[in-house]
């Protein structure tokens, strides 16, 4: 299914307001209009509850939740949601788990931006959605982040749970 640039909601999620703004920018050149960034982890989370969107660009170092964290989260909460790991780091294991987690695919910062359009395209042209492939993998949707914040989130109660934090 084609999806029209002008519908789709992108989260992109980075604790470098400058790289948030360079892909932002990137992708408005395209014909992406909507928007919504997060700066870390529970931000993210948020935003994701909040936003609902189609498209994730997700860096793996955040603060307070690691993204590769977040990916299986994400998902629980949109199974439709598409994940493109944004990330200077770029070791086999990483790239590995992170697909394993539910991402579409991983690019590299520096961002080029004919890569980033390139991938974003056929990521979100894609039939078979993360979830799709990995629903047998979901952990009954909860996600303990008690090491980095010290509470466990449900995927239905989340923003109850963030709203006390």
């Amino acid at each position: 299914m084609i999806m029209n640039k002008e519908d789709i909601k992108i989260l992109v999620v980075d604790d470098m307001a400058y790289i948030r703004l360079q892909l932002k920018q990137m992708l408005s050149k395209a014909g992406y209009v909507h928007f919504e960034e997060a700066a870390d982890g529970i931000a993210a989370i948020t935003a994701c509850k909040d936003f609902r969107p189609d498209f994730i660009i997700l860096d793996i170092h955040l603060p307070k939740i690691n993204g590769l964290d977040l990916i299986g989260f994400f998902i629980s909460i949109n199974p439709e949601v598409k994940i493109l790991i944004c990330s200077v780091e770029h070791k086999d294991e990483v790239y590995r788990k992170a697909l394993h987690l539910g991402a579409m695919d991983f690019i590299e910062k520096p961002v080029q931006e004919k890569v980033l359009l390139e991938k974003a395209d056929y990521i979100l042209n894609h039939k078979m959605s993360p979830a799709s492939r990995q629903m047998g993998k979901l952990n009954q949707g909860s996600y303990d982040f008690s090491e980095n914040i010290g509470i466990k989130l449900y995927a239905d109660k989340s923003l109850q749970v963030l709203s006390l934090y």
